[in-house]
């Protein structure tokens, strides 16, 4: 059938109403050939489902309109030169709906009655892509199929504006199948009646596995026959009645389908059948200059016409400003992540900057601790100079020496004092600047908030992480606080070290006083022992 490893695919052609849709469900659901379609979409016309890809049908669609055509006219097929730059763009579009739908399948199915009469350009992007194509037609009588238009323009008037003219709709009949008998290019056609599929589904389905060279899956083989082809799917039937109002006029268009149906049962057509099937037939393009002035719809059509132009060319405006917009939300992107960037150094400088107040925090804490000895032993030396003046009884040089070295010691306290109140006053001035610090980088995160506010799911990480800087910063002044009322308590500890030096000194003046009181008394039983000392130191 194919050469060992050739992708092939099937291609479901037909006109409309002919039993496209049920073939394409048939080889679909028992020989399990994939369709690429999203969703199977059904409606009232067609409840079953049309197992179609609605992007290969617009697209079919766009081709028509700019051939100045439609599925509907009589006369529609591709215009276009395959050298014109409009081809190329459709080709190279229609290359890549295949690619990205079927690119990793070994075999596929399409179906749609426009490829009837566009089969010479699906045929030519199907050769570039490497694919052998497998033509399956769906044959139904065709007064049948202009009754089910008919039905059809009934409930769906917009749709198929000539539907309710049954001889319009059976000269199009005859359009489609003449169109894509003249385009076949090679020996793989088959023809299934829409007759033989309803009687015998399971048949039809074996003889096409084979010729596809697919198993046929036994129980969805039954499946399709109780879904997708009840004795209601064919709601039309012709009798003698119908066939001589129309025989006289459009005798060529049943000829056609009774040489048609000598190939319905699944009977391959090779190439050298078609002209003998199309002998003596008119020639379908003469249709178009008799039988579309016959009817009042060309004027209808052509406006349709232009309206799906028009819409044609709206889309793709559309489609520039949709561009437009995703380059914006790009650049867009890149500035949100240039101040995240921005903001992540900032938070860096911030971290270093605690990490240094941390440092000093620390050296100021050991210097507390320096301080803090100091006063202790000032205050155990002034408890020792209290004893020692107590003891009146010592020698007077001794008491005098130890007052000098208890003063000179106070002396170098009370440097250490002042000292330590130029360093807690310059380290006030740091905790200052930090402050002033703080709130900079608060006023930069609020900024860089409201900045952040405005972007993407980006943006508002970035916003999350300035709380987080924000939550950091409140836990920092915090720790700032405690530190300012430790500080506080290590002052008022100063105050009252300072106090109880000044009670010491007044202790000192006193013992002055009394020694001065000693030393100048006329009492004679007050001095007698210093003017022994005092004839001791002359």
């Amino acid at each position: 059938m194919n050469s060992v490893g050739q992708r092939k695919v099937v291609l479901v052609l037909g006109m409309h109403r002919s039993g496209t849709s049920a073939l394409m469900a048939g080889i679909h659901t028992v020989l399990d050939i994939p369709l690429a379609i999203e969703t199977n979409h059904a409606g009232r016309d067609n409840p079953k489902g049309f197992f179609e890809n609605s992007d290969v049908v617009q697209l079919n669609d766009r081709i028509l309109a700019v051939s100045g055509a439609s599925w509907e006219t009589i006369g529609a097929c591709l215009t276009l030169d395959r050298e014109s730059p409009e081809y190329q763009i459709y080709r190279r579009e229609a290359m890549e709906l295949l690619n990205a739908r079927f690119g990793g399948c070994p075999v596929w199915g399409m179906k749609d009655p426009r490829f009837s009469v566009l089969l010479p350009f699906w045929e030519d992007v199907l050769e570039e892509l490497g694919v052998q194509v497998y033509r399956v037609i769906a044959l139904r009588h065709p007064l049948e199929a202009a009754l089910s238009q008919q039905t059809r323009h009934h409930a769906f008037p917009d749709f198929h504006l000539a539907g309710k003219d049954v001889d319009y709709t059976l000269n199009l009949w005859y359009w489609y199948n003449d169109r894509l008998l003249r385009d076949l290019r090679d020996d793989r056609n088959w023809i299934v009646g829409f007759d033989d599929l309803l009687a015998e589904p399971d048949a039809m389905m074996r003889h096409l596995g084979q010729i596809l060279d697919r198993p046929v899956l036994p129980d969805r083989l039954a499946e399709y026959g109780r879904q997708f082809l009840e004795k209601e799917l064919k709601r039309h039937h012709v009798n003698p009645a119908a066939m001589a109002m129309f025989q006289g006029r459009y005798g060529y268009v049943f000829t056609l389908y009774e040489r048609l149906k000598a190939y319905a049962g699944g009977r391959q057509m090779i190439l050298s059948d078609v002209p003998g099937v199309l002998k003596d037939m008119p020639d379908a393009q003469l249709l178009r200059s008799w039988v579309m002035p016959m009817y009042g719809y060309v004027d209808t059509l052509k406006s349709r016409l232009q309206e799906k132009r028009e819409a044609l060319a709206e889309s793709q405006g559309i489609t520039a400003g949709m561009e437009q917009t995703i380059a914006d939300c790009r650049r867009e992107l890149s500035q949100v992540r240039a101040l995240r960037d921005e903001l992540r150094v900032q938070l860096a400088a911030v971290e270093g900057d605690l990490v240094t107040v941390r440092a000093v925090l620390a050296w100021q804490q050991a210097q507390n601790q320096k301080l803090k000895a100091d006063l202790d032993r000032s205050t155990q030396a002034a408890a020792q100079a209290h004893r020692e003046t107590a003891q009146k009884n010592q020698l007077n040089a001794e008491l005098e020496t130890a007052i000098q070295l208890k003063t000179k010691a106070l002396e170098d306290a009370a440097r250490r004092l002042e000292l330590a109140e130029r360093d807690i006053e310059q380290y006030r001035d740091q905790v200052g600047r930090l402050m002033v610090n703080r709130d900079e980088l608060q006023a930069q995160a609020d900024g860089l908030g409201r900045q952040l506010h405005e972007a993407l799911q980006e943006k508002e990480r970035a916003l999350s992480r300035i709380q987080e800087l924000g939550d950091e910063l409140g836990r920092k002044e915090h720790a700032i606080a405690e530190l300012d009322a430790e500080i506080e308590s290590k002052t008022r500890a100063l105050g009252d070290a300072r106090h109880a030096m000044e009670q010491n000194m007044q202790d000192i003046a006193r013992y002055r006083s009394e020694l001065y009181d000693v030393y100048t008394s006329g009492s004679w039983r007050h001095t007698v022992w210093f003017r022994k000392i005092r004839r001791v130191f002359k």
